[in-house]
């Protein structure tokens, strides 16, 4: 669990295409990344830490910036990467290789199924499982800043030194519980191509304050939206820099196209005017231009009744007790806004495997959905409270079928 030697500091390709190699001899990785994502529109990447078989390196990607034999090996579906909450990770790696991540463990959404709650942090995890403990010294470090020094680097091996032993233990848990299948199914959703290119064109939605824009401002915002986005990729720098939310919203709704008018607007820089007015009143006219019928209307969907509330209510009580025989985070089965849709499938939606549901697909429909399917379609739910001799009460549930009456 413990390394001799310190770790590699990797700064060439051919130390690089070593690592790759014992990658491809152990058919494993544990890894982790450093980034700094606030000051870019895309993150930085500052430091890669790798450990196979219990030896540790750190990939140094401002000196050594041509990372693609590593990045194939996190794609390659032979080889199993282990890494700890790895979304943001993972979305690094695909925009700097344009690669797929496969056969992905995620010791995080892992350890959710073998009982250490939900999105359980690293170092309790280490604590609770390996009974190793590690600081946090360097939680907020600056990885950019070059050279690093002694604490960072231990920090960042403690990062992706535990990962391959911590694996082992909630694995071994997993199996013996039957749940390693489900987390299995969970992290193969990091194989999916729309997690790394979703459809982004109704993202204008979300600037605070389009709800109050007529459709025409919408059009208007949409422009905008577009503008803003493709301009910060090329700059790469963050998007609300360029053009604050409330200004765009601002801009939309007096449909601004003059540089007198753009100066007068609070909020808007000089500089922000000088450079990128004729780009903005471009957006405005454009949006303008676009016919009536083609404006967008911010999405409106029908309030839930409140009979829909209540039995999404119920639904909810009986997914926790159901977690709570499982010893299982209510969250990894199902959220209250997933149990009000399922409230407003029709018969016919509840009867099939659905991919659009969580709750009718894979292992969740095995534990929890065909159970509340069932209350849906009219099974009788009667509880019963226990007492216990310790003096505890406890909840137990069960169904009756009414149906054949």
């Amino acid at each position: 669990m413990s390394q001799k030697t310190p770790a590699r500091l990797i700064t060439q390709k051919a130390d690089l295409l070593d690592l790759c190699k014992d990658i491809d001899r152990s058919g494993r990785v544990a890894l982790d990344l450093e980034f700094i994502p606030e000051r870019t529109y895309f993150p930085v990447l500052c430091l890669i830490q790798c450990c196979v078989e219990g030896k540790t390196c750190i990939v140094d990607p401002l000196e050594l910036q041509d990372l693609m034999p590593l990045w194939e090996r996190i794609a390659n579906p032979e080889i199993l990467t282990i890494l700890h909450a790895a979304s943001q990770d993972l979305d690094l790696v695909h925009n700097l290789s344009g690669l797929i991540p496969r056969n992905i463990f995620d010791t995080q959404i892992a350890a959710g199924f073998a009982g250490y709650g939900y999105s359980a942090g690293y170092r309790r995890l280490l604590s609770e499982v390996l009974n190793v403990h590690i600081p946090k010294t360097e939680s907020f470090s600056d990885w950019q800043e070059r050279p690093l020094t002694a604490s960072q680097l231990d920090y960042a091996v403690s990062d992706v030194l535990y990962l391959e032993p911590l694996y082992d233990e909630i694995t071994k848990s997993l199996k013996q519980t039957g749940r390693l299948s489900w987390v299995l199914e969970e992290c193969r959703a990091y194989e999916e191509d729309e997690l790394y290119n979703p459809d982004r064109s109704a993202e204008f939605f979300k600037v605070k304050g389009a709800s109050k824009l007529p459709p025409r401002a919408l059009a208007i915002l949409r422009e905008l939206w577009g503008w803003r986005d493709e301009e910060a990729r090329t700059l790469n720098k963050p998007a609300r820099t360029l053009l604050a939310d409330n200004v765009m919203i601002e801009i939309a709704r007096r449909q601004t196209d003059s540089i007198d008018a753009l100066k007068k607007l609070r909020g808007i820089r000089i500089d922000q005017v000088r450079r990128f007015a004729e780009d903005i009143s471009d957006c405005v006219r454009a949006g303008k231009a676009i016919p009536d019928k083609e404006c967008p209307s911010f999405p409106s969907s029908r309030a839930p009744y409140k009979s829909e509330i209540l039995t999404a209510d119920f639904l909810f009580m009986v997914l926790k007790l159901l977690s709570s025989d499982l010893d299982l985070a209510t969250e990894h089965l199902a959220t209250r806004d997933e149990l009000q849709s399922l409230v407003r499938l029709k018969d016919n939606q509840l009867d099939k495997d659905d991919a659009k549901h969580r709750l009718l697909t894979g292992w969740r429909r095995e534990v929890a959905g065909d159970v509340l399917v069932s209350i849906l379609q009219g099974e009788v739910v009667t509880f019963d409270v226990t007492s216990q001799k310790n003096g505890a009460r406890s909840l137990e549930m069960s169904l009756k079928n009414s149906r054949a009456t």
